[in-house]
């Protein structure tokens, strides 16, 4: 099951992530990326929360 959140919610949730990934990874991660992810956590992680 996953969790669709507004467009404006995943625009801004997508720049979160590549804010924390900035601050606390030796790493960057694009736009593509952090989408993925935050995919992940909605497909994945979201529903048990």
């Amino acid at each position: 099951m996953s969790i669709e959140i507004p467009k404006e919610a995943s625009t801004a949730a997508i720049a979160s992530i590549q804010r924390y990934f900035d601050e606390n990874m030796d790493e960057e991660i694009g736009n593509l990326g952090a989408g993925a992810l935050l995919g992940f956590f909605l497909k994945e992680i979201a529903p048990v929360v």
